[in-house]
């Protein structure tokens, strides 16, 4: 599995990632995310790699996820970690989801009062 990073020149210089599938936009917060695999599959494990920009600058803060399921009120078995590679990208390791259907992807910034989320529907 090869994982490709563009390096900031500086500091808090924000690269958004390539391709990525989520892009959630919230005031001044940008957040863009890719799997890895790039197919989830029921039951199999994948990572995200995320990048996420404030202000046009690269995000300093600390970042956590979940993903539910909210029709049947539960979410993933596993607990995942989360890794930060360079300022403003993380990789979230170890997410698996069991069974087909709707699922919430929650992304929590310190910096911000709320999650921001994401609608996945697993085929």
């Amino acid at each position: 599995m090869t994982t490709q990073i563009m390096a900031a020149t500086t500091d808090d210089e924000c690269h958004q990632l390539d391709s990525p599938w989520i892009s959630i936009t919230s005031g001044q917060v940008t957040l863009s995310a890719k799997s890895q695999p790039q197919a989830i599959s029921t039951s199999e494990p994948f990572s995200l790699l995320v990048s996420i920009c404030q202000n046009k600058k690269a995000y300093l803060g600390q970042l956590s996820f979940d993903a539910q399921m909210p029709l049947h009120k539960h979410g993933m078995n596993y607990q995942t970690s989360i890794i930060k590679l360079e300022e403003g990208r993380y990789i979230i390791q170890g997410s698996l989801l069991h069974m087909p259907g709707l699922w919430r992807f929650s992304f929590t910034l310190d910096s911000l009062p709320q999650s921001l989320f994401y609608n996945y529907v697993l085929p």
